[in-house]
């Protein structure tokens, strides 16, 4: 039995917020011209030409990103770690870029000298500019438990909370969501045993006061948190899998935004009494929820299959798909999206094993589960891997992977497919150099006709850096 995926920490396509001014008239003028100077920006690529690409890190503060985030007038903010050669210690990294690509600050967390492991992970804006920021803090000693810190726009520290459960072991954030009130939602996993886990889910407001705090443990198993996201009545759901004795299934829990209380969980099993389901992603748009994933039909096949599972809003289940794709070998959906006609992108990878092959696989679902299209892109050295989604308002897609190149390294790949029922790659674009290693993580869409990804890179000593590419769609 082949599983040939990986779980990670999913905060890759975080949308930009709209920008909700009130005020002077002077203002309004301003905000004005920021747009107008945008559009023209974007007026002055062609789609699939990049704009910009920026790294940050050094030898002795090496750098890892782990998500991407845009914000009003076309900021950006990359979030992840910062090591020091000097000192056994990571510390959380944000950096802020303006549209320009210019780098308006970088912060680390905790700052000055440190004893704690801290990886940021998740990152997003409110309407006003504000940062916030979510991940591991792990004190030397002690266990991990969640973090969430407030920056202004200008950088300014504003605060930070910790969760930890009630257990007091170990707790990793997977999800971090900003409300049109300014309010703050965070999830992740919360150990409660040595082998059994719950779902944890946190409610701050703007001033970083506890609104409330929720948990999920089901009594006869285990459940492993992996993406969040937020309805347009200020709900939130939570996606992963939930195992017991019988078996994995992927699952989803709905609590209310304003109270934290649950009001649905769903899990979804293939029918076969053998078979099993993970999730790994979600998206919420309009009266649609959808978990990607992979699993087996049975324990017989030999391959896995990549897993597509669409809801109501009230977590009824629309339709399940698990999808043999196009090179009938083992398939993954790392990042799912939706646009707003309900149907469903996923991304992540095809495998084949004799000739080894491993394709960036990336396809479109209807409303009704069936696949409309399918697209594989195998590369120079017939490896590569999709790993982030998004979708504009016009129905096209946008992915974010990596692929190997012919020395053998990972070089960054985007790339657009336009809207419609055919698998029409509009453009594809690689970026890297002969040895860096450039995998994205995150894909966010930017204003008027840009596109933002954040990925890993590696120079060709092997020095790790986080790169902010900006592309025109």
């Amino acid at each position: 039995m082949n599983i040939h995926a990986r779980l990670r920490s999913t905060s890759r396509t975080h949308r930009p917020v709209a920008h909700q001014v009130a005020g002077s008239a002077g203002i309004l003028v301003l905000v004005a011209l920021i747009a107008l100077l945008v559009a023209a920006e974007a007026q002055a690529y062609s789609s699939g030409q990049r704009i910009w690409v920026k790294t940050y890190g050094t030898a002795a503060h090496q750098v890892h990103v782990n998500a991407l985030a845009t914000g009003p007038g076309g900021v950006s903010c990359a979030v992840g770690r910062q090591g020091r050669s000097a000192a056994a210690d990571w510390r959380g990294l944000v950096v802020k870029y303006s549209a320009a690509g210019r780098k308006l600050w970088a912060r680390n967390f905790p700052g000055g000298t440190s004893t704690a492991f801290c990886d940021l992970t998740e990152v997003a804006f409110d309407a006003k500019g504000n940062v916030y920021v979510a991940g591991q803090l792990q004190p030397k000693g002690s266990t991990p438990d969640f973090a969430v810190i407030k920056y202004s726009p200008a950088g300014l520290f504003k605060w930070a909370k910790t969760y930890g459960g009630p257990d007091n072991l170990s707790d990793y954030p997977s999800g971090l969501v900003v409300d049109s009130l300014g309010n703050v939602y965070v999830s992740g996993t919360s150990q409660v045993s040595s082998s059994t886990f719950a779902v944890a889910a946190v409610k701050y407001d703007g001033a970083g006061r506890v609104k409330w705090r929720a948990r999920t443990e089901p009594g006869a198993g285990s459940v492993s948190a992996r993406d969040m996201a937020l309805d347009g009545a200020r709900n939130i759901y939570v996606a992963g899998f939930y195992s017991e004795s019988g078996g994995s299934s992927s699952m989803v829990v709905k609590y209310a935004g304003a109270s934290g209380s649950q009001l649905a969980f769903e899990k979804y099993q293939p029918p076969a009494a053998d078979g099993y389901a993970i999730g790994t992603s979600l998206a919420v748009r309009g009266s649609t929820v959808v978990v990607g994933g992979y699993g087996y039909a049975s324990t017989a096949s030999q391959d896995q299959d990549a897993l597509v599972v669409a809801y109501t809003l009230a977590l009824k289940q629309r339709y399940a798909l698990l999808y043999d794709g196009v090179a009938h070998g083992s398939d993954a959906v790392f990042d799912v999206a939706l646009d707003l006609k309900g149907n469903a992108y996923a991304t992540g990878d095809a495998f084949v094993r004799s000739p080894y092959a491993d394709a960036a696989q990336t396809f479109k679902v209807g409303p009704l589960g069936s696949v409309v299209w399918a697209d594989a892109y195998l590369g120079a050295s017939n490896d590569a891997e999709g790993e982030s989604v998004v979708v504009d308002g016009s129905g096209n897609a946008y992915v974010a992977g990596f692929t190997e190149n012919a020395s053998g390294y990972y070089n960054l790949l985007v790339a657009k497919y336009a809207a419609g029922t055919t698998a029409k790659r509009a453009w594809l674009r690689t970026w890297g150099g002969e040895y860096g290693a450039d995998d994205a993580w995150s894909i966010v869409l930017g204003p008027t006709g840009t596109l933002y990804v954040g990925c890993e890179g590696q120079t060709k000593t092997g020095l790790s850096q986080g790169v902010v590419a900006k592309y025109a769609q």
